[in-house]
């Protein structure tokens, strides 16, 4: 008899109750399938079963070899991949190993196998590496394609080495100093599988270029935070740089540079900073201005103006072009001297602008006509008094 669960059986058969109903065979308890009865825990989940060769059961990788590799490459494999002697690993992993070996670039092909031991599971890469066909630079405009090519020679046409790789970049990286592009380098070495080796360099690209005014200890802004004053025209200096932006930084061009603002004779000193990064670079030439103005006091006796004093000015810096100012007043008790002069020099960033200079005075000596054989009536020997103006 069948039994549903969670009912005792019974012994005997059940009449039935109805009234009227017309005599018959005794009924019996109909019992369902018992294929469609649940059970309490039937809706429990339930853990799957996992085969012994399950694809992602973790055992141990009692040896792990690499074949086709030479010892260089064998240790880059070994630092990428996540399977290690004697630690675990799983088909999954396996697959993510073969993944990341490709993903270096510097083979063109890879593939694992394994086979089962007593104590896990011997596991064996093997790996074709890249042969290098091409190189093509990125982000260059002064580094060209045959220079690049002779500076990788020794690599086209030969597996991958990423020693070599790494003598070529510093090649490289040498080729952009000795040539004056100090901010020039190799910024990474991208491989493929065809081959090619795409070279991106960073050059030092000069996006802009800032005129700073510091003070001596280098300062830009003084003991209130305000940007040090200054009487040079900063167009006057921009005048005199010749790296602009959109130029590719060069040493040589930015010691020119500070050359001739060193020559103009008003900056105490004047240096270069950096901001950005090699690929866009802004270039900061910070020049602080020297002492240019100052008045002197004298006083004295002269035969020609008897007892005098004098006050003198000095612009070395006038209008803050780097002209030149300066003038001297004489009085004395025989006689009021004058002397003034300015010069606007040449200059070769101004080649349409001739250079000129003036001077102006009042001036008294001993006649340069008459000699000591003539004399005034007081027995003075004779003087000249010269006013006027003439170019320098």
């Amino acid at each position: 008899m069948w039994v549903v669960p969670g009912k005792p059986a019974s012994p005997e058969t059940v009449p039935d109750q109805t009234p009227n109903a017309p005599e018959q065979a005794p009924n019996k308890v109909t019992v369902p399938d018992v294929r469609t009865i649940k059970t309490p825990d039937s809706n429990q989940p339930k853990k799957p079963f996992k085969p012994a060769g399950s694809p992602d059961l973790v055992v141990t990788a009692t040896d792990v070899q690499i074949v086709g590799a030479d010892e260089e490459l064998q240790r880059v494999i070994r630092d990428t991949i996540k399977t290690q002697p004697g630690g675990p690993t799983s088909k999954p992993q396996l697959d993510q190993d073969v993944a990341a070996i490709l993903d270096t670039g510097l083979f063109s092909r890879a593939s694992v196998s394994s086979r089962p031991n007593a104590n896990g599971l011997n596991v064996v890469f093997t790996v074709e590496p890249v042969v290098i066909r091409q190189i093509r630079l990125s982000g260059a405009q002064v580094l060209t394609q045959p220079i690049a090519e002779e500076l990788f020679q020794s690599q086209l046409g030969e597996p991958i080495s990423p020693g070599g790789l790494t003598q070529a970049v510093q090649r490289i990286n040498q080729w952009y100093a000795q040539n004056g592009y100090t901010l020039g380098r190799v910024v990474s070495l991208d491989p493929t599988r065809e081959g090619v080796v795409v070279v991106t360099v960073a050059e030092g690209l000069v996006s802009d270029v800032r005129i700073r005014f510091v003070d001596k200890q280098g300062k830009p802004v003084d003991d209130k935070g305000n940007p040090i004053a200054h009487r040079t025209q900063e167009g006057f200096v921009r005048d005199n740089i010749k790296l602009q932006p959109g130029q590719v930084f060069r040493e040589d061009i930015v010691r020119q540079d500070l050359r001739r603002l060193g020559s103009l004779g008003i900056f105490q000193t004047a240096n270069v900073s950096f901001e950005g990064d090699a690929r866009r670079t802004t270039v900061i030439y910070n020049v602080a201005e020297g002492k240019s103005r100052g008045f002197n006091f004298g006083a004295g006796y002269n035969d020609d103006i008897g007892i005098f004093g004098t006050i003198s000015y000095q612009d070395t810096n006038f209008s803050g072009l780097a002209q030149n100012l300066n003038g001297r007043v004489i009085v004395g008790t025989r006689d009021v001297q004058f002397d003034g002069r300015f010069v606007s020099p040449y200059r070769d960033i101004y080649p349409d602008t001739p250079g000129y200079s003036v001077n102006v005075f009042r001036r008294q000596g001993l006649s340069r006509v008459f000699d000591d054989e003539i004399k005034l009536p007081n027995g003075s020997r004779v003087r000249e008094r010269r006013i006027g103006e003439e170019p320098i």
